[in-house]
């Protein structure tokens, strides 16, 4: 009675590997994972009443996300960030690159100790990139 069972217990793991792996049956579509590039450990060090220009590289699969900055005030708060006269945020496609590539890009102007904290870049409904470490010291 047990060698009858093994083919079965088989043909059920094999079924199970392949639900896992192709849910909609199309292997294909697993090929792109988009995803944030942001280094692991990026610190920024400027001096107060500076320019500091961050950039927050997404790979994407279809569409290109719309990506949003924020600050980290704790572990679970992330507070988002928009354009104001000293922050200036956009996105572009640069030419002669990976295909499926956005950078956005934040520029924060005349920045102050204040300005000092972890950033955090998303895409869409991506997972939010690696938090970018600035510390801004005094003249």
């Amino acid at each position: 009675m047990r060698m009858k069972e093994q083919p079965a217990m088989k043909t059920l793991l094999a079924l199970l590997l392949w639900c896992i792996i192709c849910p909609d049956g199309n292997a294909e579509d697993d090929e792109c994972s988009p995803y944030v590039r942001v280094r692991r450990d990026t610190v920024w060090k400027v001096l107060e009443m500076s320019t500091l220009t961050l950039s927050c590289p997404v790979i994407y699969c279809e569409e290109p996300p719309v990506v949003t900055w924020c600050k980290l005030m704790d572990v679970e708060n992330c507070t988002s960030l928009s354009e104001n006269p000293n922050v200036r945020i956009w996105q572009q496609m640069p030419n002669n690159t990976e295909e499926n590539l956005t950078i956005s890009y934040m520029v924060i102007q005349k920045i102050t100790k204040n300005d000092s904290g972890l950033y955090r870049c998303s895409g869409s409904a991506y997972a939010p990139g690696r938090p970018i470490r600035v510390n801004v010291t005094g003249k």
